[in-house]
């Protein structure tokens, strides 16, 4: 039975009319089958959030290492161009192998300096600390409110 289903019943456990308490054995039982069904839900999400923490845990570790072998692997390509100096190599085995290839890029070393039509601009972001402590202190910002929230929380 869902909680929803539960609520139903407690209602019907009452004369709509007088309020009296017609079956208070079922009341009671159903307000133990509500209490127990919202303890199990707030074990879940306590069990949930401990599952969402570990797997944070390891999804930096994982970044990490992910992070430090991608800088070992631009160091080794760094060190053997600078020792192959443009020289291809092949192994007798055929299993490594060093060949290069041509690309493009381009520099920009003073952004400034470009014309208009060249440049990017970021869209604007609302810088929301000081937007709510000028609201908090009384002031009016124009495309802005401060909305009061009810957060759950368990513990």
């Amino acid at each position: 039975m869902t909680l929803f289903e539960i609520d139903q019943k407690i209602l019907e456990t009452f004369d709509q009319e007088t309020g009296e308490i017609l079956n208070e054995d079922l009341l009671k039982e159903l307000q133990m089958n509500r209490e127990q069904k919202i303890t199990n839900i707030v074990h879940f999400i306590k069990n949930l959030e401990a599952d969402c923490d570990a797997f944070k845990k390891v999804e930096d570790d994982f970044k990490k290492r992910r992070e430090s072998a991608e800088h070992k692997v631009e160091s080794l390509k760094k060190f053997l161009e600078g020792y192959l100096a443009g020289d291809t190599f092949e192994s007798d085995d055929k299993t490594a192998k060093v060949t290069y290839r041509k690309s493009e890029t381009v520099e920009v070393p003073d952004v400034w300096k470009l014309p208009e039509q060249f440049k990017k601009y970021e869209d604007p972001k609302a810088d929301k600390t000081a937007i709510k402590k000028a609201l908090k202190a009384g002031e009016i910002v124009e495309g802005a409110q401060l909305i009061e929230k009810l957060n759950i929380q368990i513990k």
